[in-house]
């Protein structure tokens, strides 16, 4: 079984909505991690989703695609996407499916 949990971040910024992603982002995640993006995005109302990946374990193929369409549906809301404290083997998933170039990726 995969441990995975998504939450709003308890402590926020005016201008930003941030999700606190822990575990393994992987197929039996995604569609989880995906629909919490979804009603994220849906509020943003022009503020920035941040996605704090302080305890990300893992990233897959399945995750890199949720990755993929919260880039491009923030855009279409006039938002943009953040990766905070994204660890370096998610960073080098992220540099290999070529998203790490799209996406606003803190310093660690």
């Amino acid at each position: 079984m995969t441990l995975f949990a998504v939450f709003p971040s308890p402590i926020g910024e005016w201008d930003a909505f941030t999700l606190v992603v822990e575990g393994d982002i992987d197929a039996a995640a995604a569609p989880t991690f995906a629909d919490a993006v979804r009603a994220a995005i849906s509020v943003l109302a022009g503020r920035r989703l941040i996605l704090d990946f302080t305890g990300v374990t893992n990233l897959d193929s399945t995750g890199l695609r949720v990755l993929a369409f919260a880039q491009v549906a923030c855009q279409q809301v006039g938002s943009t996407l953040t990766l905070r404290r994204a660890p370096p083997s998610v960073r080098r998933v992220l540099e290999n499916g070529g998203l790490a170039h799209e996406i606003d990726i803190e310093p660690f």
